[in-house]
């Protein structure tokens, strides 16, 4: 373990000194970090895309942005766990991993390890894309069901309120 530390310190070392002198590094050394950091930088942002949509089904569920909060609270911890970050899917009994297929952060995830730890190339995590992609598509269709029923029970609720008949008070106790 101490020899590995040295190694690293002393080629981080020979590199900065170098780069000091004028010594440039290859198009290949630049493309060997630059592809993982553009492929995590991908990854973050089709996680964002595929969260919105699920976020703005959750905030139609609330009434203000406490309820909101708490639904928050309640949806990311699991989420999280599920997710395959803190435990493996792998050792999570089938109906966790179904359920934890529909949430955009376990893909997201998955391709984060992939590049991290695998080859690193776009090739390794375009079932993770395409999961992604499939989910924004789910979870979009999700909310336009959402606002489509909310709309349609908000035009029943006003009919009702406009066609009810209002009392004036006077038929009721009418003089002779």
């Amino acid at each position: 373990m101490a020899k590995t530390k040295q190694r690293i310190f002393f080629s981080t070392l020979l590199m900065v000194a170098g780069s000091l002198l004028g010594v440039g590094h290859s198009a290949a050394d630049v493309l060997l970090v630059l592809i993982p950091v553009t492929l995590f930088a991908g990854l973050f942002a089709m996680l964002v895309v595929s969260l919105l949509p699920m976020a703005l089904v959750c905030a139609r569920l609330a009434r203000d942005r406490f309820d909101a909060f708490l639904l928050l609270m309640f949806l990311s911890t699991p989420m999280f766990m599920a997710s395959g970050y803190a435990w493996p899917t792998d050792r999570m009994p089938g109906w966790v991993r179904a359920v934890a297929a529909c949430f955009p952060l376990t893909p997201a995830l998955q391709g984060v390890r992939t590049v991290a730890t695998a080859t690193g190339d776009l090739g390794s995590v375009v079932p993770q894309i395409l999961h992604l992609a499939l989910l924004f598509a789910a979870w979009a269709l999700v909310l336009i069901v959402c606002v489509a029923a909310s709309r349609v029970l908000d035009r029943r609720r006003s009919g009702r309120i406009q066609n009810a008949p209002v009392s004036t008070g006077s038929s009721h106790f009418q003089v002779d």
